[in-house]
């Protein structure tokens, strides 16, 4: 078996025991929801662990996936809505001081940006990496039939650009 393959069956194992976990953080918010009253204080406070549950849950879903690639794409999804909800939940956790302090990539960095478990953050320092994100979002993009661009200028900052496809096969 290959190193890739090996991997996809621990990122598959690993992701199902999280998602099993994931259900039942679910049942408890749920329970939780139904016994506060609906002026409560701590309905926001729900509302945000419930939308965090189910973004982890999808993303244990992309992991599976990635995983156990079908080559097909299934569904849409409105992304503006679901942006919007995720930068709520953002906002709301991190507050609005978080801005990227990233300055930016030489052309070296940037070819291998997208590669599996390639990071910049070393091992020693406190910001530890595992070089899965980039390459997972490359890879879920790439299946949505999408691209990436990416713009950098060492000692400036760096710029993704998603493009996806409209649903019904058009081309933005």
């Amino acid at each position: 078996m290959r190193p890739c393959e090996v991997l996809g069956q621990f990122a598959g194992v690993l992701a199902h025991d999280v998602r099993n976990h994931l259900a039942a953080a679910t049942l408890s918010i749920e329970l939780m929801a139904a016994e506060l009253a609906p002026d409560s204080p701590h309905r926001e406070d729900v509302e945000i662990i419930r939308t965090a549950t189910r973004d982890a849950i999808s993303m244990t879903k992309s992991v599976l996936e990635y995983a156990r690639p079908s080559g097909d794409v299934k569904g849409s999804i409105d992304v503006a809505a679901h942006l919007e909800g995720l930068s709520r939940m953002v906002k709301r956790v991190l507050g609005d001081g978080i801005s990227d302090t990233g300055l930016g990539m030489d052309e070296a960095t940037r070819q291998r940006a997208f590669e599996a478990f390639y990071t910049t953050k070393g091992a020693a320092s406190e910001q530890r990496g595992t070089g899965l994100g980039l390459s997972s979002v490359f890879l879920i993009v790439n299946r949505a039939g999408g691209g990436i661009r990416v713009e950098s200028t060492p000692g400036e900052g760096t710029m993704f650009t998603v493009d996806l496809p409209i649903a019904g096969g058009r081309s933005a």
